[in-house]
């Protein structure tokens, strides 16, 4: 058996993002090692570019990443909540609340929202 890191895309952080997280594991090709970790949960499977490197390690640096993986709060967490925290601890900004506070006030976004309604009204080709 060898060991290897594999880089892939997880997901569940916001729409549209991801984060690459190293998946240790054992097996006897990298074609193996790939296949087996678009099988773990949060990996983002869908992507074709799912898995962004398979590197083989030795088996001091496969325990390290190992326990490195282990005690990683985003690969344990088990809710959305959970991940929630998580990225609040990681990020400085809250992404997530970042359309509503593009704004100054609620009167500039309603006028930016009336003048967005009139173009569409304007360019309406029905």
């Amino acid at each position: 058996m060898k060991y290897f890191l594999v880089k892939a895309k997880c997901g569940h952080v916001g729409r549209g993002k991801y984060i690459e997280v190293d998946f240790p594991i054992c097996a006897e090709t990298m074609h193996d090692a790939s296949q087996s970790c678009l099988q773990r949960p949060k990996v983002k499977r869908h992507l074709k570019n799912a898995i962004s490197s398979v590197r083989e390690v030795s088996f001091d640096d496969y325990q390290e990443e190992r326990q490195a993986f282990n005690v990683n709060s985003y690969v344990r967490a088990h809710t959305k909540k959970e991940t929630r925290v998580w990225l609040d601890e990681v990020q400085s900004l809250d992404y997530r609340d970042k359309r509503k506070n593009s704004f100054a006030d609620r009167n500039e976004r309603i006028n930016y929202l009336m003048k967005k309604k009139k173009l569409k009204e304007e360019y309406c080709y029905v």
